[in-house]
C-alpha cells in the first residue's frame, strides 16, 4: 500500500456517481497532487463538477476526453499513448482507480496498469481500498475527510441557503426537555403548531388552550422557560411568539433541529460521522430546480438524507417519500440513504412504498431513544 499512498497522480473515471472519486483522493494519508479525469462527452458536466471540488482542495486537474467507452480497441488506441507520455513525465508511479466506469473501460485500464506496471485500486463498499495491481489481500482503510459540500458539488448542487451556526443554549435546553417526551406531547405539538400557523401577528388571544390539558400546559412551560414565547393564562389565553423564526420552530422546525442536535452529539463520539447540516436549500445546476432538505449527514463517506414531517393531511408521507427518492437519486443513487421522520403514524402502504426506495421510516411516537436509533441507522447503512 506504500506505493499507493506515495502516488502523486491519480487517474479516475467520471460517471454519474461522483462520491467514489472523492474519498481516495482526499484521504489525509494520501499524497495526491494531481488528478486526471477520463470521461466521455456524455459526462462533460460531471467532469466539470468533480474538477471544481479537486481545485478547491488545491489539486491540479488534467482532462482526458475519450470517444467511446464501450470500444475496447478504440480505448486502447486512445489511452495507451497518453499513459506512456504520462510515465515519461512522472517520477512516481501513478495510481488508477477501477471503481467506476463501463466494463470495457475497466478492462482497458486494468490491462494498461498491468502492462505498464501502474498501481490499480478499487474502492470497496466499506470505504476501504483494495489493490488490484499489484494484487494484495490487504485492504487500506480510508479516513473521513470529505464534507457534505464536496458530495453536493460533485453532483452539481449549489447551496442557496441553510440554517447554520451553533444552536443557542436555550434551544438546546428545550430540545433536551422534549427529546424523550415526544410521544407524551404528540397531540400538544400539533396544537401548538396549529396555534402558530393561525396567528397573524406575534401576539394574539386564543381560546384553544385547555388549562386542564396537562401535556399542553407542560409543553407551554418549556417554551416559556426557553424564552421562545410568553404566555398569559386567563379566560382567554394570550400567546406571544417573539418572531417568525420562533413561529417556524413551533410549527415543526423543532423536529429537524432535534435531529440536528442529536447528530451533532453523535459527532462528538463517532468520528465516522464527518458532517451534518440542517435546513438546506439546494439548486440543481442542471435543472435550476430548488429543493429544501431538512437534514443531511455524511457518515463514513455515505450521504444520509433526512426529511421531517409533523403535519396532518392525506399524502403527507407519500409526498415526502417521493421527494426523498428523487433527491437520493440526484445525490448518488445507492450511495445516498433516506430517512423519513414522522410525528404522525404512517400507513402500512407508505412503509412498503418507502422500502422499495431504500428509505426507512421512523414514527416518533414509537421510539424511546432517538439518538440510539440514529446511531444504529447510520452504522447499518454502510454500502454502495
Amino acid at each position: 500500500m506504500r506505493d499507493l499512498q506515495q502516488a502523486e497522480t491519480h487517474i479516475v473515471v467520471v460517471a454519474k456517481q461522483g462520491v467514489p472519486n472523492l474519498s481516495p483522493i482526499l484521504d489525509c494519508s494520501m499524497n495526491v497532487k494531481k488528478v486526471i479525469l477520463i470521461f466521455s462527452d456524455f459526462f462533460n458536466k460531471e467532469a466539470s463538477w468533480l474538477e471544481s471540488v479537486y481545485i478547491r482542495y488545491g489539486l491540479k486537474v488534467e482532462k482526458w476526453q475519450i470517444s467511446d467507452v464501450f470500444d475496447y480497441s478504440g480505448l486502447i488506441s486512445e489511452l495507451k499513448p497518453k499513459f506512456i507520455s504520462l510515465l515519461k513525465q512522472e517520477k512516481i508511479k501513478p495510481a488508477v482507480s477501477l471503481t467506476i466506469g463501463t466494463k470495457p473501460l475497466g478492462f482497458v485500464l486494468l490491462d494498461l496498469a498491468r502492462e505498464l506496471d501502474l498501481i490499480a485500486y478499487y474502492l470497496q463498499i466499506d470505504d476501504s481500498l483494495s489493490l488490484i495491481n499489484p494484487v494484495s489481500n490487504k485492504r487500506f482503510s480510508l479516513g473521513e475527510k470529505s464534507k457534505i459540500q464536496d458530495v453536493l458539488q460533485v453532483h452539481g448542487f449549489l447551496v442557496e441557503d441553510e440554517i447554520s451556526g451553533a444552536l443557542k443554549k436555550n434551544i438546546v435546553t428545550l430540545l433536551k426537555g422534549i427529546s424523550d417526551k415526544v410521544a407524551t406531547f404528540y397531540n400538544d405539538f400539533t396544537t401548538m403548531a396549529s396555534l402558530a400557523k393561525s396567528s397573524h401577528s406575534p401576539s394574539f388571544i386564543s381560546n384553544r388552550v385547555n388549562k386542564s390539558d396537562k401535556g399542553l400546559q407542560l409543553l407551554l412551560e418549556l417554551y416559556v422557560e426557553s424564552g421562545l414565547i410568553s404566555y398569559t393564562s386567563s379566560n382567554k389565553s394570550r400567546l406571544n411568539f417573539k418572531n417568525e423564526k420562533i413561529k417556524f420552530f413551533v410549527k415543526g422546525g423543532w423536529l429537524e433541529m432535534l435531529i440536528h442536535w442529536h447528530l451533532k452529539e453523535i459527532m462528538r463520539e463517532d468520528s465516522r460521522l464527518q458532517d451534518c447540516r440542517m435546513g438546506i436549500k439546494l439548486r440543481n445546476q442542471s435543472t435550476d430546480v430548488v429543493n429544501e432538505i431538512d437534514n443531511l449527514a455524511l457518515y463514513n463517506n455515505n450521504l444520509f438524507v433526512i426529511e421531517c414531517k409533523t403535519g396532518r393531511g392525506q399524502g403527507t408521507a407519500v409526498n415526502a417519500i417521493y421527494k426523498l427518492e428523487t433527491i437520493m437519486g440526484e445525490l448518488g443513487g445507492q450511495l445516498a440513504k433516506g430517512l423519513l421522520v414522522s410525528l404522525k403514524p404512517v400507513s402500512e402502504y407508505d412503509f412498503k412504498r418507502a422500502k422499495q426506495y431504500n428509505i426507512e421510516i421512523l414514527e416518533m411516537t414509537r421510539v424511546n431513544d432517538l439518538r440510539e436509533f440514529l446511531k444504529t441507522w447510520l452504522s447499518s447503512k454502510l454500502s454502495f
